[in-house]
């Protein structure tokens, strides 16, 4: 439609909105204090605004001074956790020792109970915080006396059975953070801006136990998933993590959703990018996981067996319906092709035996094209008959049945394009000088009919070929919910 001159208004304004989106995007992450997403990045903490701001304020930000002025205001108000006690209660040792260093006096900060960063992280059970308050010798014995408002000292806060706030789902139910949604729907932009401000967010996850890493395979993002291998974010203790059903990052991949999540039509390519996805997963995992079973006792290739069958079958069927209608074509076009071939147009000699027509230019592509005609569509009708005869087992759908398939809607537009070719020349020949110029469009409105079943064949023929020389499969970019 571009090149004709239609539609490039429309992707201007999608170019133009993606522009803008990303635009809005990097501002917001960049106008945010770094100490508002903590809890080891699984609840990020929301900025008390005022007033909800407008794109256009969002976009004219220059620092995020204004945001800064309206969380003062509203701390003014309420008091608010500070951050060295919000990174304490949540065993970020880099983030206190960077405010130690550069803050001292906020060693003596205390919440609304009256706990200060000693008893804080003995409630919390941080021990890295507390070794690096005592390799730093500022647990005093002051500290160590202080009591909350119900009178609770650091042993007493130490023999208390401790409760996290992400398992009182009573109380509050988790809310899923702003990567795990964009990596569930493969916004890449925003996964790495989010992960460039706030690195210790790659540790989220979600009700489910379901890291960024296991969203992205049971999602199907590959972009996703690429791009953290590319920044070397998928480390061993990431991968060996597990949902609540004992599943594992290879468990994900071999399972099958509801919705058909690549961009390729028929069941048979649907099959080929799952086996591809599954197996550029198992590539990228430690290997025991391959053998490592669920809460079920079902390995990852159990289950890729069970969730598939359908799907498997599914393909076996629509392949079986492709290669039908193909084999009739193939074999028509062989019977003609053979008719022709052996039909020398303008007769032969009697004395010899040679054409008559044999120095004519057209008669040259008339025997060389209806012999290609005819080997190509025979070769066609081999492969096609041979896809019927298979068993469609799973493992044939990798590549033995898309290769047969590809083979064989090449050699049928060859042999389609020779027959055509081949009957313009022999009547070519018969003509001679006589309404030559006027049998060009009666050729063309011949090779019509034929010529729209060839054309109507090319996108799948393109689907083919681009599923099976592409090593990763393409992403859908279909939204799912939230």
């Amino acid at each position: 439609m571009v090149i004709v001159g239609v539609g490039s208004d429309e992707l201007k304004k999608i170019k133009e909105k993606h522009v803008l989106s990303l635009r809005v995007l990097k501002r917001t992450i960049q106008a945010l204090p770094i100490h508002y997403y903590l809890e080891n990045g699984q609840n990020p903490e929301r900025i008390p605004f005022l007033k909800e701001p407008t794109v256009d304020e969002v976009i004219d930000m220059d620092s995020g001074s204004s945001i800064e002025e309206d969380i003062e205001t509203n701390e003014l108000k309420k008091k608010k956790e500070t951050s060295i006690l919000a990174a304490a209660r949540n065993g970020i040792t880099e983030m206190v020792d960077e405010k130690l260093n550069k803050f001292p006096m906020a060693i003596h900060d205390d919440t609304d109970e009256g706990k200060n960063i000693a008893l804080w992280v003995v409630e919390n059970r941080q021990p890295q915080i507390h070794q690096l308050l005592l390799k730093r010798e500022l647990l005093t014995e002051t500290m160590l006396q202080k009591l909350d408002k119900e009178g609770n000292n650091a042993l007493h806060l130490a023999a208390k059975l401790w409760i996290s706030s992400s398992s009182k789902e009573d109380e509050h139910k988790k809310k899923e953070a702003s990567i795990l949604a964009a990596a569930r729907n493969g916004i890449t932009e925003m996964v790495e801006e989010i992960l460039n401000k706030f690195p210790m967010a790659i540790h989220d996850d979600t009700d489910e136990g379901k890291n960024i890493a296991l969203l992205a395979v049971e999602n199907r993002q590959p972009k996703i998933y690429q791009l953290l291998l590319k920044r070397e974010l998928l480390t061993e203790t990431m991968l060996q993590k597990l949902d609540k059903d004992g599943n594992n990052a290879l468990h994900l991949a071999a399972k099958l959703g509801k919705n058909k999540p690549w961009l390729i039509p028929g069941a048979a390519l649907q099959v080929q990018w799952e086996i591809k996805w599954y197996e550029y997963v198992k590539r990228t995992v430690p290997q025991y996981l391959l053998y490592q079973p669920n809460i079920d006792k079902k390995i990852p290739a159990q289950l890729f067996t069970e969730h598939h069958e359908k799907l498997v079958q599914e393909g076996g069927e629509w392949l079986s319906k492709t290669s039908e209608s193909c084999s009739v074509v193939a074999a028509l076009i062989a019977t003609v092709a053979f008719a022709t071939s052996t039909a020398i147009p303008g007769g032969i000699k009697e004395s010899s035996g040679s054409p008559n027509l044999e120095t004519y230019p057209a008669f040259d592509v008339f025997a060389v094209t209806s012999l290609v005609a005819l080997c190509f569509s025979v070769t066609a009708l081999f492969l096609f008959l041979a896809i019927l005869t298979s068993r469609y087992h799973e493992k044939d759908f990798r590549s033995d049945l898309p290769r047969k398939l590809l083979l064989g809607l090449t050699s049928l537009f060859v042999s389609i394009a020779s027959m055509l070719v081949s009957f313009c020349a022999g009547h070519f020949c018969v003509l001679k000088d006589k309404l030559k110029n006027k049998a060009l469009p009666v050729y063309a409105v011949t090779c019509l009919p034929i010529t729209f079943y060839a054309i109507a064949q090319f996108l799948l023929y393109f689907d083919l070929v681009r599923t099976y020389f592409r090593k990763v499969p393409r992403s859908s970019h279909k939204v799912v919910s939230l």
